[in-house]
């Protein structure tokens, strides 16, 4: 499944969420596969990874629907709505060094259903890294990201929920 290009640069919101949420969407024609889901999350991270412009929060903001609803992984409140949500991104984005990759040694859950094609879940592991003193510091998180297809083709996020991963006290 191949992304169009995508444009960090762009300051129209509609064209944001039409470059970066819209992945070819010819090739969906009744529900989306396993892993055209786990690359709707590649994308939201490609965001966070690769901040550009004047307002990278609104990049990133731009893949959720107006009334989204985030629960971040440094946040102690839940965000609801585009403007909330990218208000979390600008202060998570002040986070020095930070940069995040999907787990590789944890498994992606995609959930897909048959009477709601409209609808997939990506639940797994992320690794958020930032410099703590001098030091990059790994911190594991938990995801999951609720994507809802719009009327016009583009899949946004209308739920996300990500949490740092306890202690375990060894």
């Amino acid at each position: 499944m191949e992304f169009k290009p995508l444009a960090f640069e762009e300051t129209d919101n509609s064209q944001l969420l039409h470059e970066l949420a819209r992945l070819s969407a010819a090739d969906l024609q009744t529900r989306p596969e396993a892993d055209f889901v786990r690359a709707l999350t590649q994308r939201w991270l490609s965001t966070i990874n690769h901040r550009t412009g004047e307002n990278p929060e609104r990049v990133t903001a731009a893949l959720y629907t107006l009334e989204g609803i985030l629960v971040g992984t440094v946040a102690e409140e839940i965000y609801k709505g585009r403007p909330k949500i990218q208000e979390y991104f600008k202060h998570f984005f002040e986070l020095e060094g930070l940069w995040g990759e999907i787990s590789t040694e944890h498994e992606s859950y995609v959930q897909l259903f048959r009477t709601s094609p409209r609808i997939a879940i990506n639940s797994g592991m992320y690794i958020f890294y930032w410099i703590e003193g001098d030091i990059e510091v790994p911190h594991l998180a938990r995801f999951t990201f609720v994507y809802e297809q719009q009327e016009n083709g583009i899949w946004l996020i209308v739920n996300h929920h990500s949490s740092l991963q306890p202690e375990t006290g060894e």
